[in-house]
């Protein structure tokens, strides 16, 4: 009811709980991480063991350019950790999963 007053939707409404997780382009991301395309775009070809790696995913193309997508969940617990290099974030996240199989 309030929703229809106000003119606005809440969060829960736009991404239900089994929709898939949202994707997002460079630009989305940068602006997600508040930081400039460029410095997103150097911080992709750093290797995932590196300082300033970002958790992200390359599509394959035909073209020269590579197309990358972000996962607004895992940018969101990436930053929320403080920005780990991406590999050290993978193992955390991998035990935690694991801790919380066992409970």
């Amino acid at each position: 009811m309030n929703e229809e007053r106000t003119g606005e939707t809440s969060a829960r409404a736009l991404h239900p709980t089994n929709a898939p997780t949202p994707f997002m382009n460079v630009q989305e991301a940068a602006a997600f991480l508040v930081v400039s395309v460029r410095w997103l775009r150097t911080a992709l070809k750093r290797q995932p063991h590196e300082r300033g790696s970002v958790p992200a995913y390359r599509l394959p193309t035909a073209g020269h350019r590579n197309h990358w997508r972000f996962n607004h969940e895992e940018l969101r617990a990436w930053m929320h950790t403080g920005c780990p290099p991406v590999a050290d974030w993978r193992r955390m996240q991998e035990a935690d999963r694991r801790g919380k199989k066992r409970s």
